[in-house]
């Protein structure tokens, strides 16, 4: 998988998510949901979902919903650092805030679950 994910060119990448965000600007289900969940993706390889993460926020944001957007990462279990833990989280200059993180059994952490949210930092 790894070698067929390198063979894919960036103009191929673009496409394909230029197509993607194009048709679901216009799918029903995509239209009428209640809920939408965007997953964020890696710098290369798979559909680019920048274009469809902003479309979405700016939507809401025009319907006077901007609360509803909430961003989750993805993480392995050893990557969270609990406030216990006492160590740092690194923190670059483009990290954002996140909501959550789903970690890699399964769990999902807020930042309710803590009092300090900066543990909860994209990296």
């Amino acid at each position: 998988m790894k070698s067929k994910l390198a063979d894919i060119t960036q103009e191929s990448v673009s496409t394909q998510s230029r197509s993607v965000f194009e048709s679901l600007k216009t799918f029903s289900p995509y239209l009428n949901a209640e809920r939408v969940s965007i997953f964020l993706s890696m710098p290369s390889g798979e559909v680019q979902t920048d274009a469809i993460r902003y479309w979405a926020k700016t939507a809401l944001l025009r319907s006077g919903q901007p609360h509803a957007v909430q961003l989750y990462g993805l993480a392995l279990s050893e990557q969270f650092v609990s406030p216990e833990s006492g160590g740092p989280v690194p923190v670059g200059q483009y990290d954002k805030n996140l909501h959550g993180l789903v970690l890699g059994d399964g769990e999902i952490k807020t930042s309710s679950d803590s009092p300090d949210t900066s543990a909860l930092h994209r990296r």
